[in-house]
């Protein structure tokens, strides 16, 4: 592999690990702004919300330990969490 080739892979790499930090952030103050019950494991790469939502904002995906419903993306997770609990 050429020189340039490991810098642009090393780039992409660091680029992904901020857009995780980023996603992290934003994901647990969307979380607390809607109000919700939870704990933050992993320094906050996995949350556990209403202790039945396992989430992990850096990358967007969340599970339903009831429903087995599984998605990606904190808006699809806000949705999911408003249906759920307005049935």
């Amino acid at each position: 592999m050429s020189e340039e080739m490991g810098e642009i892979f090393y780039a992409m790499k660091e680029a992904g690990k901020e857009r995780r930090r980023k996603n992290r952030k934003n994901g647990l103050e969307k979380v607390e702004k809607k109000g919700l019950r939870y704990t933050v494991h992993n320094d906050g790469a996995h949350i556990v919300i209403a202790g039945r939502i396992d989430y992990w904002p850096g990358t967007g995906l969340f599970k339903d330990r009831i429903t087995g419903k599984r998605g990606r993306g904190v808006k699809k997770l806000m949705k999911h969490i408003t249906d759920e609990y307005n049935q």
